[in-house]
């Protein structure tokens, strides 16, 4: 005769890390956290990193990759060699353009607008 017993175990906690990009810079690699990068540029199969602590650093990676995992902390493709953190849009002039706080000026295209005015609509920007 045995007795069938079953033993339960309390899952362990679960420690949800930080989301972070690494990046391979003059042989050091280094973490980013998304709320520290004002934009990304496209520039043909590389990525050029902006934010706001540090020199601007070059990936090897396409922009689309970039894209798919920021969209959920407030990223925007506005163009096609664009990416910028919504969070970190000074304004938006003529419905058109926007600003970001290195002065850069990126053109909303046409068919994006949409989405980027969805984004920011309750807010002062438009």
């Amino acid at each position: 005769m045995t007795a069938n017993t079953s033993l339960t175990l309390a899952p362990a906690p679960f420690k949800e890390k930080p989301f972070s990009i690494r990046v391979i810079s003059h042989g050091r690699s280094k973490q980013i956290q998304p709320d520290q990068i004002i934009r990304l540029q496209a520039c043909g199969n590389y990525t050029i990193i902006h934010t706001e602590a540090s020199a601007p650093m070059m990936t090897a990676r396409v922009l689309k990759c970039y894209a798919s995992h920021l969209h959920d902390f407030g990223f925007v493709r506005v163009n096609k060699a664009d990416l910028v953190n919504a969070h970190k849009i000074v304004r938006v002039e003529d419905n058109s353009k926007v600003v970001m706080p290195d002065n850069y000026i990126s053109t909303i295209a046409r068919r994006r607008k949409n989405n980027l005015r969805s984004l920011i609509v309750g807010t002062s920007l438009l």
